[in-house]
């Protein structure tokens, strides 16, 4: 049996944390509950799953190469809140504490690095495991890659594979960038084709299979 390496969105693991409980600190005032269900959140993937090996992609601080292509990027995004960000640093030495590399690249996000690392462990004898609620993600998907994705606060595991990818999007994972690039994203504020939502991308991409073949 092939080892597997377990890659976890950063980022997203850490506000699923923050928004999981009510604010809690320390007794000297210090916020600490983003920090708290990030452990037990790490501990239990640990504990459950056993990866042989396991590493953290990061968000860079700064701006990515998406923000100059589009200014508008992630433009109704609020920022991070004070008192997460007041707790980044404890982030830091939990991971440090648990050994766990962290992974970053100045001008790119996580999904980024998530993407290269699956490429270049592709000639490996590795299972890789992508933990995330990242739906982007689900582009990567193929027959030694999946998508582990808790939901919210019912904590239901959904493991995605192609098959999962099929059932719940109606397309291959390789085409889950044109079903967003037509339907739009309104989480990251990128704009879709006017007048086509999830329904109407899927039939196309059906009838053409590409944003490519539509347009020709």
């Amino acid at each position: 049996m092939a080892e597997r390496l377990y890659l976890v969105d950063g980022h997203s693991h850490l506000y699923r944390a923050y928004h999981a409980v009510g604010y809690l600190s320390t007794s000297r005032g210090v916020p600490s509950h983003a920090v708290l269900i990030l452990s037990t959140m790490l501990w239990k993937l640990i504990r459950e799953e056993r990866p042989d090996y396991l590493g953290i992609a990061w968000d860079a601080p700064g701006a990515t190469f998406r923000d100059k292509l589009f200014e508008q990027y992630k433009a109704t995004r609020a920022g991070m809140p004070p008192d997460l960000v007041q707790q980044l640093p404890y982030v830091r030495r939990l991971f440090e504490a648990l050994r766990t590399p962290v992974i970053e690249v100045p001008g790119y996000e996580a999904d980024d690095v998530l993407g290269t690392l699956v490429e270049r462990v592709a000639d490996r004898d590795l299972e890789v495991v992508l933990v995330t609620g990242d739906k982007d993600m689900l582009q990567l998907v193929g027959p030694k890659v999946t998508v582990l994705s808790v939901l919210g606060r019912s904590g239901e595991r959904i493991v995605y594979d192609a098959a999962r990818v099929r059932e719940r999007w109606g397309v291959d994972p390789a085409q889950i960038p044109d079903v967003l690039a037509l339907m739009g994203d309104s989480i990251d504020n990128i704009p879709g084709v006017p007048g086509v939502g999830e329904k109407t991308a899927v039939k196309l991409l059906g009838q053409f299979g590409s944003v490519e073949r539509l347009y020709d």
